[in-house]
């Protein structure tokens, strides 16, 4: 009996789990539905100021134009920490139902430009790790000296203290 309620309460919290873990990360998640939706901002916003300029924008102080700031307090944040990543385009068609975003036909230099990007991207996150470690590493190291000098301070501290311990003894 005690083994079957264990059995049962394990497939139930397995259950409960899965169903959690699920629910987090399936496509209609919170998390998926809000990228979706700021995505589909950040893109209209773009077709927007296509109409209203009769430009593509050029970079993400453009759309500060658009109806964006309203619909979207945090859409300079998105756009700036690559949330969501926009690939600043002159040539987009003007109606987007023409635009197959799903599966765009990226001319060959725009596949290069952006596997140089990327390349440049992860090299510049390498030298940033690097940099981060060998400052991690002086940091380390003047805690050590900074440590050493207050142990050696400690000390005199503790020999002064004794000697005037024995000075006053002594008078």
């Amino acid at each position: 009996m005690r083994t079957t309620r264990w059995m049962i309460f394990a497939g139930l919290s397995v259950a409960f789990l899965v169903a959690i873990f699920w629910h987090y990360f399936s496509r209609a998640s919170i998390p998926h539905e809000t990228i979706r939706l700021h995505l589909r901002l950040t893109a209209s916003s773009i077709y927007e100021f296509h109409k209203a300029m009769g430009r593509w924008p050029a970079a993400a102080d453009d759309l500060a134009s658009t109806s964006l700031p309203q619909t979207s307090p945090y859409w300079r944040t998105l756009i700036d920490n690559g949330s969501v990543a926009v690939v600043w385009d002159n040539d987009l068609k003007p109606d987007p139902k023409e635009t197959n975003i799903s599966n765009p036909n990226l001319p060959e230099h725009k596949l290069n430009q952006f596997r140089a990007e990327i390349r440049d991207a992860k090299s510049e996150v390498n030298n940033l790790k690097e940099r981060l470690s060998h400052l991690e590493k002086r940091l380390q190291d003047q805690e050590d000296k900074a440590n050493k000098e207050i142990r050696a301070m400690h000390e005199e501290i503790l020999v002064l203290k004794s000697r005037l311990e024995k000075h006053l003894d002594h008078h």
